[in-house]
């Protein structure tokens, strides 16, 4: 039985996308494994070193140009679409167990970034993104008179 973790948001945007997954997910486990219309999700890590955020999504298989990165604000959107290499013409099939099909996945950045710094590279089936943290102003002590 899939385990389903909620993680509640600070908006209402983030509680839609929130059940949006829930539903995504609850459906995914529970239908067959060809079922049609299927999104898959795949895997993703954000790591911090020297001033950067990298973000490295697991996208063997995707065309590039299929390939979307939008960064507002915390909020980095990833989204593509993975095509079958076969024809699903087969009578048989013995093991199924990779995905295809459109995907859309909705990042929350650690820390706030400088959104025109973002650049991506895309090797060997790894999608990376980096982009600079941006600089928080140190606080100010304010005199009192």
């Amino acid at each position: 039985m899939p385990v389903i973790k909620i993680k509640v948001g600070h908006s209402l945007g983030d509680v839609h996308e929130g059940m949006r997954r829930l539903m995504d997910d609850f459906f995914q486990a529970s239908l067959p494994v060809l079922g049609a219309g299927r999104r898959w999700v795949p895997a993703v890590d954000i790591l911090d070193s020297d001033g950067m955020i990298h973000v490295v999504a697991d996208l063997a298989g995707v065309d590039r140009q299929s390939l979307s990165i939008e960064i507002e604000g915390p909020r980095l959107r990833l989204s593509g679409r993975r095509s079958s290499p076969l024809v699903p013409s087969c009578n048989r099939f013995y093991q199924v167990e990779m995905e295809y099909g459109t995907f859309e996945r909705y990042l929350q950045l650690p820390c706030p970034v400088e959104q025109d710094s973002a650049e991506a590279r895309y090797e060997d089936g790894l999608l990376i993104i980096s982009v600079k943290k941006r600089e928080l102003k140190k606080p100010v002590k304010i005199e009192i008179s």
